[in-house]
């Protein structure tokens, strides 16, 4: 019991290195996030603006480059609203 409580501080340094790690920093933008509309076209997303993906059913957002083509692995599925 003795060398546990000897080693508290250690195991705690332990433990906050390791949890610094296990968060994630979220990614930044490959390219120009985009809402798709219900009539089947795109609307640009300015950043900090707020967005609402409902259903699973359809793609709610994607980042296009810069020749406007959809990045691959950016899509979200869902339907795009505006709040």
């Amino acid at each position: 019991m003795k060398n546990l409580i000897k080693s508290l501080p250690a195991l705690g340094l332990a433990l906050a290195a390791s949890m610094a790690f296990a968060f994630n920093m979220p990614q930044e933008r490959q390219g120009v996030l985009k809402g798709q509309l219900s009539n089947g076209t795109w609307e640009e997303i300015p950043e900090g603006v707020s967005y609402n993906c409902t259903t699973m059913s359809n793609v709610c957002t994607a980042e296009f480059d810069e020749n406007d083509d959809i990045i691959l692995g950016t899509e979200r599925p869902g339907v795009y609203s505006r709040p």
